[in-house]
């Protein structure tokens, strides 16, 4: 038996329900609206009407309220009645008129509702076959509503029954037509998906089920070929994933590691492609070059790296990388590269570059390094300066001394003239002369001195205000009166430890380069503040500071300025802008050392044209303890007796100082170094006052010698004479007894602390 396609069966299904639904539902539909609407509702109305013309005629001809009103009433208590209007012929309104509101009460009015909201009926009413009323009966649209509802309602139960006799006829054809064969089918198939042989279907159902129930067996056995086959691909395809993966992860975090590395580097770091385009920033060479990475992404690098050497453009970073691609070759420039930002901002740099190679070692980029060597290249200047500075310093040092014993000499020589010619006014004048030239040439020396660090500093408690004001009084009356002199004195902590005379001199110095650079007159300003020096400043600082609290004194001018060139040598000693005998040279190489030797630093800052600012930094501390203090001495020539040592390695100065001494009464021993004088007082052993003992000399030196001394006699009187002295020195021979007198000095000098000295033995006098 051929059997009908799976489509014609559940066409001719689907024909037979919905015929049958299309003629259940039209039937009802005519049943409902003419039986039970029209029909129903006109005989009601009509017969209600009926009623009313019997009933109401005589009571209402008679105008019997009473009976009108409960006729109509009582006739109202069916729900189909929703209103009932009595009007006499000729009236324009009616007599009686009845209505229910929404709560099926009954109530009067004399209003008739809208004709287009009513479904009435009339009669008239007779009396004697004459005509005099007309009623109405009609029926509200909420009752209509209400009726269709209700028919509504029993049409929706109908349908549902319908429906639900359609599916089950049409579940148990499906299930006998269809749903059965494809559950053995599908059983089939999930034994072929589960890899297993599968039985028979039983019924196939139709024709269509029946080809698809070969087509699986034949679909059974390609699968399990191509399962096979799937199996292997799929195998090879997981491990070269799980290659493929992990090559990616290793190249990422290569990527990320490259790039930490590169963001992490304190050197400018960029790559270009073998075209020399620019392929990659660090941060670092981002601030080198002045452009972003973003920028600078696939730009020559013309336009991002420029740089010159000694005042000249260098050749093209093209033509050099260039040459790298080609050759492989790396380069260095290490020396004298100069960097000039986009912004035109330049700072010193070395460049290596070195190329980058494929897998297949072909040159496809290079890669540059680029480190800023500004700020080495300006420590180790301020290192030559420094070294230079400290080298000028022992030299000047060495020279001063040397020079002051000569000037020792020249003075104790005029003094010892002074004295023979009191009587010759004419050569008194000239040994005057020699003394001021004598002087003149010491004060030269002092500032050499101060510039070596090796100056008699008397360190005390000072207040730098007090300072700055003395100095400005000074200035006042030296400088012109076109240059305006203003302080702005607002340190709050003014206090600093140091000598108070070369402290004035540094700003007097200072004061007076200012005025020599303003000729035509300007402005002189002079202002205090405080700050705080860091370690990371100190470190860097080539002045041998300590981290703390500072004063700062700043001198400013508005005068001419001055050049780099002039500024890198200004602290020199001897150097000078000035005309011959206009100036020494030492005044800012006094202000040096004078600044290194209390602990400070001291920084210029000019411009050709803009005026020059020295700025000096001094630290603020307590008041050091232990310092010798300071004896006052009577004026004049004082003499005396007693026998006086004198221990020096210049002959002249020690016949000098023994010619000196007795013509102030005193008996002089002479010695020539360290040993001799230790001789000479076994040999004097109690007959020796005092000992004037020089401190830089051969063999035994003067600290040497004081040790030797004391050790023989520790109550010897000593009195150490040198061209310099360190304050450690001196701090330290004071605190063993021992005076100290500065060479050059006078006869006077001489006399005051000899007696001094000489007489806490009740043996001087004075003459």
């Amino acid at each position: 038996m051929r059997r009908l396609s799976l489509i014609s069966q559940l066409a001719a299904v689907l024909i037979v329900i919905t015929t049958l639904v299309a003629t259940g539902f039209w039937l009802q539909r005519y049943l409902f609206l003419k039986d039970e609407l029209h029909t129903a509702l006109d005989t009601q109305l009509h017969q209600t009407l009926a009623r009313l013309q019997v009933s109401l005629a005589i009571p209402a001809y008679n105008v019997d309220v009473e009976i009108v009103e409960g006729t109509i009433r009582s006739e109202m208590l069916q729900r189909e009645v929703h209103g009932v209007f009595v009007t006499e012929n000729g009236l324009p309104s009616p007599v009686y008129g009845f209505v229910k509101n929404g709560g099926q009460q009954v109530m009067a009015t004399a209003t008739l509702p809208a004709k287009g909201q009513l479904i009435s009926a009339a009669a008239n009413l007779q009396v004697e076959e004459e005509d005099f009323a007309v009623v109405e009966v009609f029926v509200t649209p909420c009752y209509l509503q209400e009726l269709l509802s209700q028919k509504l309602l029993r049409l929706v139960l109908e349908i549902l029954v319908l429906v639900f006799l359609q599916v089950v006829v049409a579940a148990l054809v499906l299930k006998r037509l269809f749903v059965r064969p494809v559950r053995q089918l599908t059983a089939l198939s999930r034994k072929i998906a589960d890899g297993e042989g599968g039985g028979e279907v039983r019924q196939a159902g139709s024709m269509e089920l029946a080809q698809l129930a070969a087509s699986l067996y034949r679909m059974r056995d390609s699968i399990r070929q191509s399962m096979a086959e799937l199996a292997d691909n799929n195998e090879r395809l997981r491990v070269q994933i799980q290659e493929r993966m992990e090559a990616e992860e290793n190249l990422r975090a290569s990527r990320e590691n490259i790039k930490t590395i590169l963001n992490s580097l304190g050197e400018g770091v960029i790559s270009t492609d073998r075209h020399g385009l620019v392929k990659t920033l660090n941060p670092v060479a981002e601030t080198l070059v002045g452009l972003t990475a973003e920028a600078a992404m696939d730009q020559p690098i013309d336009q991002v790296l420029q740089c010159r050497q000694q005042g000249r453009r260098e050749p093209k970073a093209s033509k050099i990388i260039a040459n790298l691609l080609e050759t492989g070759s790396p380069f260095s420039l290490l020396q004298g590269i100069v960097l000039v930002c986009q912004d035109g901002h330049e700072c010193n740099v070395t460049c290596t570059g070195t190329p980058i190679y494929s897998n297949e070692q072909e040159v496809v980029g290079c890669v540059l390094v680029l480190t800023d060597v500004s700020e080495q290249l300006k420590l180790a200047a301020q290192l030559r300066q420094s070294q230079k500075m400290d080298s000028i310093g022992q030299l000047a040092g060495g020279i001063a001394h040397d020079f002051n014993n000569m000037l020792a000499g020249i003075m104790g020589a005029a003094s010892i003239l002074q004295l023979k010619a009191r009587d010759d006014e004419q050569t008194e004048k000239n040994v005057e002369v020699i003394m001021e030239s004598a002087q003149r040439a010491a004060d030269l020396t002092r500032q050499l001195l101060s510039f070596a660090r090796k100056g008699d500093l008397v360190k005390e408690q000072v207040d730098l205000h007090e300072v700055v004001a003395a100095a400005v009084a000074i200035l006042r009356r030296t400088v012109d009166k076109s240059i305006s002199i203003k302080t702005s004195l607002t340190a709050g902590e003014h206090t600093v430890f140091g000598d108070k005379s070369q402290l004035q001199s540094v700003i007097i110095n200072l004061g007076v380069n200012g005025r020599d650079a303003m000729p035509d007159g300007g402005t002189l300003q002079i202002a205090t503040r405080n700050s705080v020096l860091d370690e990371m400043f100190c470190a860097n600082s080539p002045f041998a500071i300590e981290p703390g609290h500072y004063i700062e004194l700043s001198v400013r001018d508005t005068g001419t300025g001055i050049g780099k060139e002039i500024s890198e040598r200004i602290f020199d000693p001897f150097f000078t802008t000035k005309n011959v005998g206009k100036g020494t040279g030492l005044g800012l190489a006094a202000v040096y050392g004078t600044v290194r030797g209390h602990g400070g630093l001291v920084h210029v800052y000019s411009e050709p044209g803009e005026g020059a600012l020295f700025k000096i930094y001094l630290p603020v501390q307590a008041r050091e303890e232990g310092l010798a203090e300071e004896v006052a001495v009577e004026s004049g020539m004082q003499y005396g007796t007693g026998t006086i040592l004198v221990v020096d390695d210049e002959e002249m100065l020690r016949n000098i100082l023994k010619e000196s001494l007795e013509m102030l009464g005193y008996e002089v021993i002479l010695a020539e170094n360290g040993q001799v004088a230790l001789e000479r007082y076994r040999e004097n052993r109690g007959g020796i006052d005092l000992v004037i003992l020089d401190m830089i000399m051969p063999d035994l030196n003067g600290k040497e010698t004081f040790a030797a001394l004391t050790a023989l006699d520790p109550a010897v009187q000593v009195v150490f004479s040198s061209g310099f002295s360190r304050e450690e020195n001196f701090k330290e021979m004071a605190s063993l007894g021992a005076g100290f007198i500065q060479k050059p000095y006078n006869i006077t000098e001489l006399s005051q602390l000899v007696a001094r000295l000489v007489g806490q033995n009740g043996r001087a006098g004075e003459g």
